[in-house]
């Protein structure tokens, strides 16, 4: 166990940062040390660094509280899962095991949402968005604050998912127009067709999965693994998303590294017609809108 035996929270840093570095590399240790510590102590960065020479003002649990917590990110525990949280957008979603960790790269496909329902429809229209696999639920809680006439069915197969997702759509305020069902992708949402249907799927192939780092191995396989080329969800999405989307609605999802062109070859003979796509700060094809071709005839 880390002792405090009167140490200061520089000192308590410091050890922390000593456990982790035989796991990680020393930016990342003395990163999580201090995270990891001020969770403990549930103090902000300000408040933290303001006493970082002072002895901590605390219960008699936190040794064991710090410590526990240094060794199950030894053990390669997600930050997010250790601290209970993640910043999306702009806002903090909680997040524990048994979801998808949200990462950058999504609020790509959010952003992307957001111009097409900006250029489609005013902010005053009412608008049904059909979310898959909502896992926290960041984007269509997300896209529910942007737009205040939007309303989210989302879906997931696991009801870990479906009960995160619903508890941040109540602390962000907009359960009253986020609503989260459990199933298997489209089946689950109760209206017959929506403006715009969204999905980050599981799109890691399967073949990748001794490549994956361990903290990402801690996350729930069912939300990361496509089938062996990483593309099963995209087949049913594209299929039956044409009967379930309104004719000016549009598809957008997030794909994995060199999906995007099979992906579109896919959707043309399915009778998609790509409106957009963006790159993302790797430089990858990372997110796929669509609208069904009759739209244009």
């Amino acid at each position: 166990m880390i002792p405090s035996d009167h140490a200061t929270l520089r000192q308590l840093r410091h050890r922390g940062y000593i456990y982790l570095k035989e796991y990680f590399d020393e930016q990342t240790a003395l990163r999580d040390a201090e995270l990891l510590l001020r969770k403990a102590l549930g103090l902000s960065r300000a408040s933290f660094f303001a006493h970082i020479n002072e002895e901590p003002v605390s219960d008699v649990d936190f040794d064991i509280r710090y410590h526990t917590m240094l060794q199950r990110r030894a053990e390669y525990m997600p930050m997010q899962y250790l601290l209970g949280e993640q910043e999306f957008y702009g806002m903090k979603f909680l997040v524990r095991p048994g979801v998808l960790i949200p990462r950058p790269e999504t609020e790509l496909l959010v952003e992307m949402v957001s111009d097409h329902l900006s250029k489609r429809w005013t902010k005053q229209e009412k608008i049904h968005l059909g979310e898959v696999g909502v896992g926290s639920g960041v984007i269509g809680i997300t896209l529910a604050s942007l737009f205040p006439k939007l309303w989210v069915h989302g879906s997931d197969i696991a009801e870990e998912p479906v009960l995160q997702a619903r508890e941040n759509a109540d602390l962000l305020g907009v359960s009253n127009r986020v609503h989260i069902f459990q199933g298997d992708l489209l089946a689950p949402l109760p209206f017959a067709q929506y403006h715009v249907l969204v999905s980050n799927p599981p799109y890691i192939p399967e073949r990748d999965l001794v490549e994956i780092a361990p903290d990402v191995q801690r996350e729930p396989h069912v939300a990361l693994f496509g089938g062996p080329d990483g593309l099963r969800y995209y087949h049913r999405l594209l299929t039956e998303g044409h009967e379930r989307l309104y004719p000016q609605g549009f598809l957008a999802v997030e794909v994995g590294k060199d999906q995007a062109a099979v992906l579109q070859n896919i959707a043309e003979h399915i009778g998609w017609r790509l409106l957009d796509m963006r790159i993302d700060f790797n430089g990858i094809a990372r997110t796929l809108l669509w609208e069904k071709q009759e739209t244009f005839l």
